[in-house]
């Protein structure tokens, strides 16, 4: 331990730490639903069933929003992990001049 080495976890080198798949195959699954719902949308309107259409209507805002909402929390959490990793860079800096752990490349 007087050696001046630091000890860090094995899996923080082995996997990264953000991992963005979940948030993207929700907004992914999310925008697929947006255009089966679109469809619907039309057909509805097409056979000119006022009330459903509405009720369709309604259900896009509401799916519209979900998805702005899961990407601006994608956005804070690859905000959150680039200064993450700025500060551990910045403390190994200190520990072994000229050493950087992570890049950031989200």
């Amino acid at each position: 331990m007087g050696d001046g080495k630091v000890n860090l976890p094995g899996d923080l080198f082995s996997s990264k730490p953000f991992d963005s798949k979940g948030i993207e195959r929700e907004i992914g699954a999310l925008q697929l639903e947006e255009k089966k719902l679109l469809a619907e949308i039309k057909r509805t309107a097409k056979t000119g069933n006022k009330a459903a259409t509405k009720v369709l209507a309604r259900q896009l805002v509401r799916l519209t929003q979900q998805i702005a909402n899961l990407q601006g929390s994608r956005a804070q959490m690859r905000s959150i992990f680039v200064e993450l990793v700025k500060s551990i860079n910045s403390v190994c800096c200190l520990l072994e001049p000229g050493k950087q752990l992570f890049t950031t490349t989200v």
